[in-house]
């Protein structure tokens, strides 16, 4: 994403929000300094729209809480207020000179600062470290964020190995800011990146998996991964990416390698919709472990690749303390994103009852949007097969009839047979779920029963 730099020192005040302006206001009325911190004024002077606004002051936590109705002890120990304004909340930061940081991410001591300046001097970016005064929004900028700006540098404020150092996610986040801004990182802040990646190891997989996910959920994703690639840091947050880079297929069905397929396909994901991105990103994690070259066919093979991919997947999924619920959508994308390569598109619809039977109605739209991007990826991509497809899946009865939804179950059978519990009541199910799914009418209590006994009287299951 490239932007434009707003030219001006001073921004109009119409472009802080309301509420912001009424937090400056009650700071200042009471003789204390109030501005706009971090990324709102990033984002501002290059015109983007901010996802947060937080405030900094030289009152401190006890004067912050006594100043407003409603506040919220989110990060007293730190130096933060959440100050609640019509019902949304807005962080309120005092003045403060950080310390060393014993935990990787918190100072052990905080001391709080006189002025701005002190307060600015601790910030990772020099993007991320511009002010603007409320309310007359003038810039105060240290450390040449807007020079940076507008050249579309990513640098650290001050000596990188410091500022790594003090918290190494930081250099997860120049990572980041890279791929949302479309910004170089800078050449001391990239080398200090790679001579520090190790911290790393450091931070908690919680953050390391957030700062993935603002990874995934930017416009070119393969923008942050190439830089945690070349920075080396990709081995260590993500091995089973990294093992695909380099990793050659099949020259008629691809342009490019593992690795860069995979960027192709993630890139080719709705960009709000991050897990299934997540599920775009591993759906072939388990290729480096299948690469085969079959001797007749004269070609690459990766047979078996998507079974291989679900334990890769669940033990990376597990590591980065993925929810179960996140995990769930993802592995079947890497267990099932294979299937619809072997579909009929002009078969009857009974194949395609059979093919929700097995990867659940409720992910079907997640896998036709994988294998639209998997194929337009690849050589050979598709035009209106999709449109045709999603249509005819749109008018396939719900829910698609498997052995929980027949009109009957494992104990009617035994007790309309007079038979007791075995592998000869599932094979009646199976026997009856081929039916309905080749025709779902037939899914009525009376009309299975029916067939039951009709089975019963040519001599059951095994002859019938």
């Amino acid at each position: 994403m490239r932007t434009h730099l707003n030219s001006v020192n001073v921004l109009h005040h119409s472009m802080i929000p309301k509420d912001v302006i009424s937090i400056g206001k009650v700071l200042t009325d009471n003789g204390f300094e109030a501005y706009v911190v971090g990324g709102a004024v990033r984002d501002s002077l290059l015109g983007l729209t901010p996802k947060d606004w937080d405030v900094a002051t030289n009152a401190t936590p006890d004067e912050i809480e006594n100043l407003f109705n409603k506040t919220i002890p989110t990060g007293k120990a730190f130096g933060t207020i959440t100050v609640v304004i019509n019902g949304k909340n807005y962080e309120v930061t005092t003045f403060r000179s950080d310390g060393d940081y014993g935990d990787s991410r918190h100072p052990n001591d905080v001391t709080y600062a006189k002025t701005l300046k002190e307060d600015v001097d601790r910030r990772d970016f020099t993007i991320n470290a511009m002010a603007l005064k409320i309310p007359d929004a003038e810039v105060f900028d240290y450390h040449e964020g807007r020079k940076d700006l507008s050249k579309s540098v990513i640098r650290t404020v001050g000596d990188p190995n410091e500022r790594f150092i003090e918290d190494p996610l930081r250099m997860m986040r120049a990572c980041r800011f890279a791929s949302k801004l479309g910004f170089n990182i800078d050449k001391d802040t990239f080398e200090a990146i790679k001579n520090n990646k190790d911290k790393i190891n450091r931070i908690s997989k919680e953050r390391i998996r957030d700062e993935i996910l603002g990874i995934l959920g930017t416009e070119d994703p393969s923008v942050g991964f190439d830089c945690l690639k070349d920075t080396g840091l990709l081995e260590i947050v993500l091995p089973e990416i990294s093992k695909m880079v380099g990793l050659k297929q099949p020259d008629e069905f691809h342009y490019t390698d593992v690795y860069n397929h995979t960027m192709d396909v993630v890139k080719g994901l709705p960009q709000k919709e991050i897990i299934l991105r997540l599920g775009g990103l591993l759906h072939d994690v388990g290729k480096p472990l299948c690469q085969h070259y079959d001797i007749e066919k004269k070609r690459i093979t990766f047979k078996r690749h998507s079974q291989i991919g679900v334990e890769v997947a669940k033990r990376l999924l597990e590591r980065l303390k993925f929810s179960n619920k996140d995990a769930e959508i993802v592995l079947n994308i890497v267990r099932n994103h294979m299937r619809l390569f072997d579909i009929d598109l002009d078969g009857r619809d009974t194949l395609l009852r059979r093919w929700l039977n097995k990867v659940g109605q409720e992910n079907y739209v997640n896998l036709i949007l994988i294998w639209e991007a998997d194929r337009n990826a690849s050589k050979d991509p598709i035009t209106d097969e999709v449109k045709t497809l999603v249509k005819r899946l749109d008018n396939l009865p719900s829910p698609i009839v498997n052995k929980s939804t027949l009109a009957i179950n494992g104990k009617d059978v035994m007790n309309l047979l007079g038979i007791g519990p075995g592998p000869i009541v599932g094979k009646y199910l199976n026997h009856l779920e081929e039916m309905v799914m080749e025709n779902p009418d037939l899914n009525e209590r009376g009309i299975l029963i029916k067939f039951l006994k009709e089975i019963e009287k040519k001599g059951g299951i095994e002859n019938g």
